[in-house]
């Protein structure tokens, strides 16, 4: 079920559904500027039990850089605080790996062992663009903790968002 977006009381809201239940998304701005989207793990239909750590990085980029955008293009003011949160679900027994086989883990047997995570950052919108890469750790850092403790360099979250930014998804 998909449709176009639809303006509501408070804002507009988008959904689409497809019908055997392998993808979900929604979204809704509200009039204040408020901004929820919830989506469905797109690793269920590649690698079902997974989370794969360089699609998350790269949906946490998508998400910071779509909100800097859409707020931009709606004239918020550069200096206004924006608090963005990311809600991780459904991990309980997910393993953890890689998208990219070039990009293989040897964790692959750490189950994680909560089935939710929340991270939140703080900044301003005109800091989005130019923090990308450590706002991007500091959402995604607290899911990959719960995957026996796993951590990333530096230069892996810089390659990989950097990467999206040009337009190269790995």
């Amino acid at each position: 079920m998909a449709g176009p977006p639809r303006l509501g009381a408070d804002g507009i809201v988008a959904e689409i559904a497809i019908e055997n239940r392998s993808s979900y998304d929604y979204w809704a701005i509200r009039r204040s500027g408020d901004f929820y989207s919830l989506s469905s793990l797109s690793e269920d239909r590649q690698r079902p039990g997974h989370v794969f750590f360089n699609t998350r990085i790269v949906r946490a980029t998508e998400a910071l850089l779509y909100c800097a955008r859409l707020l931009s293009r709606l004239g918020a003011d550069p200096s206004a605080s924006l608090v963005l949160a990311i809600r991780y679900g459904g991990l309980r027994d997910r393993r953890l790996s890689s998208a990219n086989p070039a990009r293989s883990l040897s964790l692959e047997n750490a189950a994680c062992a909560e089935d939710e995570v929340e991270a939140v950052v703080e900044t301003t919108l005109g800091q989005i663009e130019s923090d990308l890469v450590i706002l991007v750790k500091e959402l995604t850092k607290p899911l990959f903790v719960l995957f026996d403790f796993f951590e990333l360099s530096d230069a892996v979250y810089e390659d990989i968002v950097n990467r999206f930014v040009k337009g190269d998804v790995s």
